[in-house]
């Protein structure tokens, strides 16, 4: 099994990293108008001082909800609007905070698969069968 991402959505700064060279690299800046499709893997490594909140919130939220389901962020613990609270809103988790080796840096990530677990009890064993109301005849 490949676990390597096909395609990734960076946007925001680019940082240098070695490539995958089986990877499509794709970059943005914040004007998502252009950005269609699906990625394997959507990066955000932005300062969000430089935009307004709420700007912020949709673009995280549209790239969450049309790019493909996988989504990080690399935020910079230096932005006071930002809480952790604020990414737990968005459906994100804590996945790393970089305090020793890269101080200021935190990791979060939204995963389509695994973002909530199937319960139990909602399967088709439980639901109604409307060919049984029918038994009283």
């Amino acid at each position: 099994m490949n676990l390597a991402p096909q395609t990734i959505l960076w946007v925001g700064e680019v940082y240098p990293c070695k490539r995958i060279s089986s990877t499509q690299y794709f970059y943005a800046d914040f004007d998502l108008t252009n950005i269609t499709g699906h990625f394997d893997l959507v990066i955000v490594a932005a300062n969000f001082v430089s935009l307004p909140k709420d700007k912020a919130e949709n673009i995280i939220a549209r790239l969450r909800d049309w790019t493909g389901g996988n989504l990080w962020v690399i935020h910079r613990t230096e932005d006071n609007l930002w809480q952790l609270n604020d990414f737990l809103a968005l459906g994100l988790q804590q996945l790393l905070s970089w305090d020793e080796c890269l101080v200021g840096y935190q990791l979060y990530g939204f995963s389509l698969s695994s973002y909530k677990v199937v319960p139990e009890w909602l399967n088709n064993d439980f639901w109604a069968h409307p060919e049984r109301f029918k038994s009283s005849n």
